[in-house]
């Protein structure tokens, strides 16, 4: 394959990438922001994803940001829930 053309395929193939971790990120967030809005402290979050606290109020802040953008399916975000319920 041409250098040229081994680089336009590179690229395409980070660019596609980037957005599928762009998507993946924004999905994150609206599982975190679930959690959040269903009571859990954003300490127990963080300590349950094994990330700072820091990393759950930014993710839960892009989800706020972007609420019509893409959502984990919904058998996730109940499952979620249901974990973050009260006594469990």
């Amino acid at each position: 394959m041409p250098l040229g053309e081994a680089d336009k395929v590179y690229r395409d193939l980070l660019d596609k990438t980037r957005q599928q971790m762009s998507q993946w990120r924004l999905e994150r967030g609206h599982l975190l922001l679930e959690a959040r809005e269903s009571g859990m402290a954003v300490e127990e979050i963080a300590s349950e994803i094994g990330a700072t606290p820091q990393v759950v109020y930014d993710l839960t802040r892009e989800a706020k940001e972007n609420r019509d953008g893409p959502r984990p399916p919904r058998k996730t975000a109940k499952k979620a829930a249901r974990k973050a319920a009260p006594g469990k």
